[in-house]
């Protein structure tokens, strides 16, 4: 997955509707968000870069790289889904203050044991 279909994926996972509006929300002008997602990201202004990870909730660190690892992004999506439905689940997270690795792969377990539930 590239870094813009990362992003466009993330825009639609946290809700914003569409680009057009989240280009508003985050007030970069939508053609240049446009531009951004569908030519590249590698050449936009730092301050853009910057305003888009800020409202996503991810660093700019983490577009560091040319692909991003598919695997890791659905189990994010689906963790950052299951948490965003549970609000007892939210403000626990919120309340943890160092979430060890195994921490983060029992809740990964648990939100993909939850979707496979709601499925049936």
């Amino acid at each position: 997955m590239s870094r813009e279909e990362y992003l466009k994926e993330l825009i639609k996972q946290k809700g914003y509707g569409n680009l057009k509006q989240f280009a508003s929300e985050i007030d970069i002008p939508y053609t240049t968000l446009l531009s951004m997602l569908n030519n590249g990201i590698g050449g936009a202004a730092v301050g853009s870069i910057i305003k888009i990870c800020e409202a996503l909730d991810i660093s700019v660190e983490s577009l560091k790289s040319e692909m991003i690892e598919p695997s890791l992004n659905n189990a994010i999506f689906n963790l950052s889904k299951t948490i965003l439905a549970d609000k007892n689940l939210m403000n626990l997270l919120l309340a943890a203050k160092n979430l060890g690795e195994k921490d983060i792969e029992v809740l990964v377990y648990l939100s993909q044991k939850m979707e496979k539930s709601s499925d049936i």
